[in-house]
């Protein structure tokens, strides 16, 4: 068996050359690339050096290298090599065109199709374009042509961008409606809601260690809510902060970005997790709140939510109050207002306030909520579900208000202010049970 593999690395080394196994080396590099990297891959980054060494690898080892000679000389490849730039050119603005004509993903055959159209106009690009421009006899009457033609398009573009898009590309529709849509087109929509989950005070970044803690996020008349967790519960303190003008209660709150409530628990994506939990759940056993409320993205965050369960069991000891466990938010395909704006060029007139337009995950999460409910009623805690608050038979609450710009996120999943406000008001009763209101 040995003896058989060294006659076959003989004959890889003598019989096809040096040049053959680099080329040999870069298909592998190329084809391993194409395999093993996926939507979770941080791409471009060092990984980016699979394909581009690989690449070149397979240029440098010449046209007799074995892959060049007996693979890459096919008609059809040269041929696909022949149209590769116009076909890079096509695909992409095909397949980002589909995708926003349609909000959610295109199904596997409408990409295809998409692909399969590129191919077409790129040959008609190659064929009727860039060969007569190649081969034309009068070169400098062709680099003028180009020229003006670059600066009529790039002119153009300039106009639109200055314009903020096509004047009239929407119909008139209800009321100040496309005034609207055009707001939330603006990149700064939104405002800066960092600036209102007090960002760097009491939410705090994935630089900040947890001495970065402000005093304003320590609060101390009773009842007390202490609120623990990732951003998602720092986006909740609008609501909190907009409660506190009809009920009267204090409030902490301890939020850090990527960073779930744990114990014992390292995150790759937050290298002072561990430490800010360590000395969240000190404070907590020091002012001994009335009521503990924990909330992250449990869903799609990528969490290990052993440690969580770990947390809870830990918590149990160190106070008497009570423990509330939120569920994820829903979460959309794109943001809220990319939903909304979608939804208007396609329908023509607003969307409701609920609707599963552009939903994403709905089924993990309500098979999260349940897990969660089970495992957190198990360590005596309670549990509230924010999709059942905000969902129902027709969708999820994708607006608080009659404008199109009420709401409930601005991006993917974090509730907005005005979210944040209208859902801290439906849990008050669940959280404040016998508080009297503020006089």
């Amino acid at each position: 068996m040995f003896q058989e593999f060294l006659n076959w690395l003989y004959k890889m080394v003598f019989g096809i050359g040096i040049k053959s196994l680099v080329s040999i080396l870069g298909l592998a590099l190329v084809a391993g690339a194409a395999i093993c990297m996926n939507k979770f891959t941080v791409f471009p980054g060092w990984r980016a050096l699979c394909p581009t060494v690989g690449a070149a690898l397979i240029i440098q080892a010449g046209p007799q290298s074995y892959i060049n000679r007996f693979i890459l000389s096919r008609t059809w490849l040269v041929w696909i090599g022949l149209i590769s730039y116009p076909l890079y050119l096509w695909h992409w603005p095909l397949l980002a065109f589909a995708h926003m004509n349609m909000v959610e993903m295109p199904l596997q055959g409408e990409r295809l199709i998409a692909v399969l159209l590129s191919f077409i106009l790129a040959w008609v690009s190659s064929r009727f374009v860039e060969t007569p421009i190649r081969y034309s006899k009068n070169l400098s009457v062709t680099a003028w042509m180009l020229l003006a033609v670059s600066l009529i398009v790039g002119g153009g573009g300039a106009i639109i961008y200055v314009l903020q898009g096509v004047p009239g590309r929407f119909p008139d529709g209800e009321s100040g409606f496309p005034t609207q849509i055009m707001a939330m087109m603006d990149p700064a929509f939104g405002g800066d809601v960092h600036a209102e989950w007090r960002h760097h005070k009491c939410f705090l970044g994935k630089s900040d260690s947890a001495d970065m803690f402000a005093n304003s996020c320590l609060e101390s008349r009773k009842p007390l809510v202490f609120l623990w967790g990732d951003s998602h519960a720092a986006a909740l303190y609008p609501g909190f902060r907009e409660l506190q003008r009809s009920l009267d209660f204090g409030l902490v709150q301890r939020t850090a970005s990527v960073c779930p409530p744990t114990v014992n628990w390292d995150n790759p994506q937050n290298g002072f997790c561990r430490e800010i939990n360590e000395k969240t759940l000190d404070l907590l056993e020091k002012v001994q709140p009335n009521i503990l409320l924990i909330e992250a993205q449990w869903v799609s965050g990528g969490y290990d939510l052993a440690p969580f369960f770990s947390l809870l069991e830990q918590v149990k000891g160190k106070f008497s109050g009570r423990i509330v466990v939120l569920g994820s938010p829903p979460l959309w395909k794109q943001s809220v207002p990319k939903n909304v704006i979608e939804y208007y060029r396609r329908f023509r007139h607003f969307p409701p306030k609920y609707s599963d337009y552009g939903a994403l995950k709905a089924r993990e999460t309500m098979q999260m909520d349940a897990r969660l409910k089970f495992e957190v009623r198990r360590r005596g805690a309670e549990f509230i579900s924010m999709y059942e608050k905000m969902c129902n038979e027709s969708g999820c609450r994708m607006r608080v208000g009659e404008s199109a710009s009420d709401v409930t996120s601005f991006d993917q999943g974090h509730l907005s202010p005005a979210g944040a406000k209208v859902f801290v008001k439906e849990i008050a009763l669940d959280l404040f049970k016998g508080l009297a209101p503020r006089t």
